[in-house]
């Protein structure tokens, strides 16, 4: 993520927390749980799903987010369950089965996660994706998987595993920071499909951001940072950059403080 994609997503938080100020019951809380996710705030994240779910119980998409903020914390057995929860309430939540189904992959139930994926598929025939997610899991003959792959314009992994839980890793690789592990996949999964556009712009990513961060020079912020929430160790060109940060967390986390107790109010 650039520094103007972070100062742009914490302006789009700070109006989701201005809208659930006015209103706490608001659904609002789906997505300003996926942006602190998506910053890597997890427990914020965390935080905004247990009280949105709290005020709307009975709202399919707050487990949802709920279950992808733990999944990218590790927790999968809570995702499991969050996930489940969501299906509880809406038997046809797509965004559930999906997730579960990653889930699965990365816990290696491939069998798990291609049952669910043809429920999702049953449910939104016309979706390209689930389908092509839906097909790399399935359990098919020699000469029909090599016909999926021919119309793929791509050729089977090597290793035999489903690219898309090789690509689903890899994702949760650059999530966590892990990009030399996302680098090796990535760069697996363009040996096998040298044509998916999509994989070769994610290798792109990720080799940009190594490379940035080996050619940054790094410098030692000055002792009155060092009470911060921010890194004592950045790059002199993102020092004025950190500062902006810093302001703004500082305004969010005291916003969400009293959004946090509006909850506790109305729940």
């Amino acid at each position: 993520m650039t520094k103007e994609q972070a100062q742009q997503l914490l302006g789009t938080i700070a109006g989701y927390l201005e809208i659930l100020r006015k209103d706490p019951h608001s659904t609002t809380f789906v997505p300003l749980s996926d942006a602190y996710r998506n910053l890597g705030m997890l427990e914020e994240a965390l935080s905004v799903a247990r009280h949105g779910i709290e005020a709307l119980p009975f709202f399919g998409p707050g487990y949802v987010v709920l279950g992808r903020a733990q999944m990218q914390c590790g927790d999968l057995d809570g995702a499991a369950q969050s996930f489940y929860k969501a299906l509880e309430v809406d038997t046809e939540s797509i965004a559930a089965l999906k997730n579960l189904a990653k889930l699965y992959v990365l816990q290696g139930d491939r069998e798990q996660a291609c049952g669910l994926l043809a429920r999702a598929v049953e449910l939104s025939p016309d979706d390209p994706v689930l389908a092509n997610l839906h097909r790399s899991l399935k359990p098919l003959a020699a000469e029909v998987v090599s016909s999926a792959m021919d119309e793929d314009n791509g050729e089977p992994d090597s290793t035999g595993e489903p690219l898309f839980a090789t690509a689903t890793v890899a994702d949760l690789y650059v999530q966590q920071g892990y990009l030399d592990k996302a680098q090796a996949i990535y760069r697996e999964l363009l040996e096998a499909q040298p044509d998916d556009a999509s994989i070769r712009d994610r290798l792109n990513r990720v080799e940009a951001s190594l490379a940035e961060n080996l050619a940054a020079p790094v410098r030692v912020l000055p002792s009155e940072t060092s009470n911060t929430n921010i890194e004592d160790v950045v790059t002199d060109s993102e020092c004025d950059v950190v500062a902006v940060l810093q302001r703004w967390l500082t305004a969010i986390q005291a916003r969400r403080e009293h959004v946090q107790k509006h909850f506790a109010g109305h729940c």
